[in-house]
């Protein structure tokens, strides 16, 4: 008892760090069911364009109380996913895995606010390091 068996799984510290801070927010099942349902069952990783399509905005019909919407306001939305991806989710050939997941989301969202990586990637966007 209490000895370690050759079935047990390794787990590399950085997974399990990942883990145990995903659980610490309540958020590790809300993750592991995303990342289930996202990933690509031959890789067992998410490929980037699926990832980027659930941050893709969609925007046929907008109500905007402004008079006129400036035409460059589409081609903004379009490249919305891809600049929140690129700061907070890091892919290997394409593909982000289930530690770059958890680490994305704790990046993004476990230990700020939305708003203020929101905040993060609007700046970094106007400096030309997006």
């Amino acid at each position: 008892m209490g000895a370690s068996t050759s079935t047990e799984q390794k787990v590399s510290i950085k997974q399990r760090e990942a883990e145990t801070l995903a659980a610490s927010t309540g958020a590790l099942s809300m993750l592991q069911k995303s990342f289930s349902n996202l990933a690509d069952p031959d890789s067992n990783a998410i490929p980037l364009n699926s990832l980027q399509q659930c941050f893709c905005l969609t925007y046929k019909n907008p109500v905007c109380e402004a008079l006129t919407v400036p035409d460059s306001f589409p081609m903004l939305l379009d490249h919305l996913g891809s600049s929140i991806l690129d700061p907070f989710f890091v892919s290997e050939k394409g593909k982000v895995s289930w530690v770059e997941f958890v680490w994305g989301y704790k990046k993004c969202c476990a230990r700020m606010s939305a708003s203020v990586s929101l905040n993060i990637v609007s700046s970094r966007e106007k400096r030309g390091l997006g």
